[in-house]
């Protein structure tokens, strides 16, 4: 598996899409952050529920490098995840 080619859910743009079509000064970038042009700043990002999907050797540094490059200065960045031991996750399942 290549942890580094994971593209984000697409049922989960078109939620965004659905409950946020009010707002007019916000586009939703469906892709990799590594395909986004460094060229154009951004001023909130999120990063939900994704770093857990990539094993530990600078993966996880290196996409949030990738988003900073990509973010004015003073941005807002959410991001959430899950912190755990994998085993203990599949015990509770």
């Amino acid at each position: 598996m290549d942890n580094n080619r994971h593209g984000p859910s697409s049922e989960m743009i078109k939620q965004a899409k659905d409950n946020l079509q009010t707002y007019y000064n916000l586009t939703l970038i469906e892709g990799l952050v590594s395909d986004i042009d460094l060229g154009k700043k951004y001023g909130i990002t999120t990063l939900l529920l994704i770093l857990h999907f990539l094993d530990d050797y600078g993966n996880k540094l290196n996409l949030l490098k990738d988003i900073a490059d990509r973010l004015v200065s003073s941005v807002i960045f959410v991001m959430l995840d899950i912190t755990s031991d994998k085993n203990q996750i599949r015990q509770n399942r």
